[in-house]
């Protein structure tokens, strides 16, 4: 949802959907924060899919590190926290 999604059709997708598409960024500053209000998807979370991961290094890779243990502790704390990360890189040289 972005930001021209009324609040009410935010809720109903936040609580009916089965697949979260995001980045650190916005896990970090949005939905983390906001955890008891995705308490139904960090109960149930299987699997967390990280792209590009070749990039998260030094201080924005130890970023990403915390935001990652964060949300395994909020979806434990949920009774969730049971998922798999598969972090992904399709760089390839020419």
């Amino acid at each position: 949802s972005d930001g021209d999604t009324p609040q009410e059709e935010r809720r109903a997708r936040r609580e009916g959907s089965r697949v979260l598409l995001t980045n650190p960024d916005m896990l970090h500053t949005a939905v983390l924060p906001a955890h008891k209000e995705w308490a139904g998807l960090l109960s149930n979370l299987r699997y967390v899919v990280v792209d590009e991961a070749h990039m998260y290094s030094g201080a924005f890779g130890a970023h990403v590190a915390s935001v990652l243990r964060r949300l395994r502790r909020l979806a434990a704390m949920y009774g969730g926290g049971g998922f798999r990360f598969a972090c992904c890189s399709a760089t390839l040289s020419n």
